[in-house]
C-alpha cells in the first residue's frame, strides 16, 4: 500500500498514528486497528480543523495580516493558495473520496437510525463544527473503546468438545453483541456520549498538530538512519523508518508546496518560497476561535442526563461502565458552564501552544531558504493580534460568554470561570520563535573572517538581509516604527502596571504586618521584569544584535560587496544600539531572557557574554 493510498478514514486514528511515529523501534507501518499510516487523510483534517465553525476563517485572517504587512511595505505576490491546492488533491482521489462523501447523505445504518441517535450527531456536529459522518465516526471509536475496555473477552465452556461446545460459543458471541448493541443505544442521545466524542475529537486535534511536528523530527533522523542500505544503529528495522522518514518527508513537502509567494524581500524577486506549513502553523495559533453559540448549547442541552442501566447485564461487562456513566455524569446547571469552558481551553490555550511548539521546530529545522524581512512583518502582525501572548488571564473570553448565557434559562451564572491555561509557556515560545527569525548561526563564520577579505560574505547570504536595494528602508520601518514604536512601549505598559501592582502589594502587607517603615525599601525591591511577559523585548534584543553584528562584518570587511555594504553605515549600527539599550533598559529583556532559558543556561551566558562584548567598541 502507497503512503497516500486511501483507507476508511473511521479505521484510522490520529493517536495510534502518532504512538507509531513517536516509537523508537518500530518494525511495522500498520496501525493496531489495521491499514498503514494514511498522511493524505490526515493533511486534509488538519486543513479541516483551520476551517471548521469552531475557528474563524482562517483565510480572511490571513488577508488581514498579508494587508497590514502591505501597508508597511512588504508585500508577498502569492503563487499557490492552500485551498485550491487542496482541491487538486481531492480531485485526483475522486473514486475514493466520493464513496466518503455518499456516506455524507446516505441514511446511517443502525444504530443511527434511532431518534436519540440523531440528536447526538445533530449536537455532535454543530458542537464540534465537523461532518455528520466524521461525528459517527468518532462515535463509533469511542463506543469501541468503552466496550472493549470493560467488555468480557469471551471463552466460555472451552472444555466442552464438538458441536454442543461451538453452539454454546455462538450463542455467547450473539448474546454479547446484542448486549454491546443494546448498551450502544442507551448511550446515544445523552450529554455523557457527547463529552466523550467531544473529547476524542479534541485529543484527535492536538494529535494531528504533534504529528506535523514529530514528522519535522523524524525528517532530520537522516543521522540514525542510513537511507541507502536501509540500516538503522544497532536492530532490524532500518528498512521500515527509512520508509516512513520518507513518507515524513512527502507529507512535510505536500503540505509546504500548499501555499508559495514572493517575497519583495528577496534579492530574486521571482524566488518562490513554499509557506504552507508556515501558514498553517501561525493561523492555528493566532487566528481567533469562534465562541460556543446558543445553537451549539441548546442542541447540547437538549440530550438526556443520564442512561437507563439494566443491571442484569453486568454479567455481559457493561454494567460497570453504566454505572461508571450515571456516576460521572455532570450536574444539569453545570453542563453548558462546563463545554463552554473546555471549548475556550482546548482552541485557546492546548491547539495554541502545540502549534506554536510545531511553528518553532518549523523556524529551527526547515523553513524553505530562511525567514526574510517579509516572512518576519507578517509574524510579528500574527503575533500582535494576540498581544505576544503576554496579556492572558486565562479567562477573559469564558467569562464573558457565561455572563452573555446567564439569562438564557442554562443555569449558567455570572460566575467567574477559572480556566487553567499555559499562558506564559506561549509567550515564551512566542520569544524563542522571534529571535530564531534572526538566524544567528548564520553569523558563526564571521570571527574567522572577520579581519580579512577571505571566507563567504554572511551579509549578503542572509535571508533577513537580503535585497540590497530595499534592505536598509526595510529595516529601519522595521527597528524603528514597529519594533521601537509599536511593539517595545506595550511592554514598558505591561511592566508599568506590574509595578504598581506589586508595590501596592508590598504596601499592603507591610502595613497589615505593622512595618509601616519597610514599605518604601520593599517597594524599591520589586523587579518586575521577573514576573512580566516581555516575548517584544526578546525581538528587540535579537534584531539588534543581527544589525550590529552585520554592521561590524561589514564594516571590517575592506573590499565588502556592494550587497553588504549598507550594513556598514553608521545609522546601522545606531539603531543596533538603540534597539538592545531599548530592550534591556526599558523592557527588561536580559531579565525575561533568562526566565526562558532556565534549561538552557549555558546559551543565555555565551549571548549575555557576546552582547557585552560586541557593544563596548567604541
Amino acid at each position: 500500500m502507497s503512503g497516500n493510498s486511501i483507507t476508511d478514514p473511521s479505521k484510522q486514528d490520529d493517536q495510534e498514528a502518532l504512538a507509531l511515529l513517536t516509537s523508537p523501534s518500530s518494525s511495522s507501518l500498520l496501525l493496531p486497528h489495521g491499514g498503514e499510516i494514511n498522511f493524505f487523510i490526515i493533511a486534509n483534517r488538519i486543513a479541516s480543523d483551520t476551517t471548521s465553525s469552531s475557528s474563524s476563517s482562517s483565510s480572511s485572517t490571513w488577508e488581514e495580516w498579508m494587508n497590514l504587512a502591505a501597508n508597511d511595505g512588504f508585500t508577498c505576490d502569492v503563487h499557490r493558495d492552500a485551498e485550491e491546492n487542496r482541491s487538486n488533491i481531492l480531485a485526483s482521489n475522486t473514486t475514493e473520496m466520493n464513496s466518503i462523501r455518499l456516506r455524507e447523505t446516505s441514511n446511517f445504518p443502525a444504530p443511527y437510525d434511532t431518534a436519540a441517535a440523531k440528536r447526538h450527531l445533530d449536537a455532535a456536529v454543530v458542537l464540534l463544527g465537523i461532518d455528520a459522518e466524521h461525528a459517527r465516526q468518532l462515535t463509533d471509536a469511542v463506543l469501541n473503546e468503552y466496550s472493549n475496555g470493560n467488555g468480557d473477552t469471551g471463552g466460555g465452556n472451552q472444555e466442552k468438545d464438538g458441536s454442543d461446545a461451538g453452539k454454546d460459543a455462538d450463542n455467547d458471541t450473539k448474546e454479547k453483541y446484542k448486549a454491546k448493541e443494546d448498551h450502544h443505544l442507551q448511550l446515544l442521545g445523552t450529554k455523557r456520549l457527547l463529552l466523550l466524542v467531544r473529547d476524542k475529537h479534541y485529543a484527535q486535534q492536538k494529535a494531528r498538530i504533534q504529528i506535523v511536528a514529530e514528522t519535522m523530527r523524524l525528517e532530520c533522523g537522516q543521522d540514525d538512519v542510513n537511507m541507502e542500505d536501509g540500516t538503522s544503529s544497532g536492530d532490524n528495522t532500518g528498512q521500515v523508518q527509512v520508509e516512513l522518514r520518507q513518507r515524513c518527508v512527502d507529507f512535510l513537502n505536500n503540505m509546504d508546496e500548499g501555499y508559495t509567494y514572493a517575497s519583495s524581500s528577496r534579492n530574486n524577486k521571482n524566488e518562490i518560497q513554499q509557506r504552507g506549513l508556515f501558514r498553517l502553523l501561525i493561523s492555528l495559533a493566532c487566528v481567533p476561535s469562534q465562541p460556543l453559540g446558543r445553537e451549539e448549547l441548546y442542541r447540547a442541552w437538549e440530550l438526556s442526563d443520564t442512561i437507563t442501566d439494566d443491571s442484569a447485564r453486568t454479567g455481559n461487562g457493561y454494567g460497570s461502565m453504566a454505572a461508571s456513566t450515571r456516576m460521572n455524569m455532570v450536574q444539569t446547571q453545570d453542563f453548558a458552564k462546563q463545554l463552554m469552558e473546555e471549548h475556550y481551553t482546548h482552541y485557546n490555550a492546548t491547539m495554541r501552544t502545540e502549534a506554536l511548539e510545531a511553528l518553532f521546530m518549523l523556524l529551527y529545522q526547515r523553513i524553505d531558504g530562511g525567514i526574510d524581512r517579509c516572512d518576519y512583518v507578517l509574524l510579528l502582525h500574527a503575533f500582535a493580534s494576540r498581544g505576544f501572548f503576554a496579556d492572558e488571564d486565562g479567562q477573559g473570553q469564558g467569562q464573558r460568554q457565561a455572563q452573555a448565557y446567564s439569562g438564557l434559562g442554562l443555569g449558567i451564572g455570572g460566575s467567574e470561570i477559572s480556566t487553567t491555561v499555559d499562558a506564559k509557556r506561549r509567550s515564551q515560545l512566542t520569544g524563542m520563535i522571534l529571535a530564531e527569525c534572526m538566524a544567528l548561526w548564520r553569523t558563526a563564520g564571521s570571527a574567522e573572517s572577520s579581519d580579512s577579505n577571505s571566507g563567504e560574505d554572511w551579509v549578503t547570504s542572509h535571508p533577513f538581509l537580503g535585497n540590497v536595494e530595499r534592505a536598509e528602508g526595510d529595516i529601519q520601518m522595521i527597528g524603528r516604527k514597529l519594533l521601537q514604536q509599536t511593539f517595545a512601549p506595550q511592554v514598558l505598559q505591561r511592566r508599568q502596571i506590574q509595578y504598581s501592582i506589586l508595590q501596592a502589594q508590598s504596601a499592603s502587607a507591610a502595613a497589615a504586618s505593622g512595618m509601616a517603615m519597610a514599605i518604601k525599601n520593599t517597594a524599591d525591591a520589586v523587579k518586575p521584569e521577573e514576573d512580566v511577559e516581555a516575548p517584544e523585548a526578546i525581538a528587540l534584543l535579537t534584531f539588534g544584535l543581527i544589525l550590529k553584528l552585520s554592521h561590524s562584518h561589514s564594516q571590517a570587511q575592506s573590499s565588502s560587496t556592494p550587497a553588504s555594504r549598507w550594513a556598514a553605515n553608521m545609522s546601522i549600527k545606531e539603531l543596533a544600539v538603540e534597539c538592545v539599550s531599548m530592550a534591556n533598559d526599558d523592557c527588561g529583556a536580559f531579565g525575561y531572557l533568562g526566565q526562558v532559558m532556565t534549561f538552557f543556561a549555558t546559551i543565555f551566558v555565551a549571548i549575555r557574554g557576546l552582547l557585552f562584548s560586541i557593544f563596548q567598541e567604541p
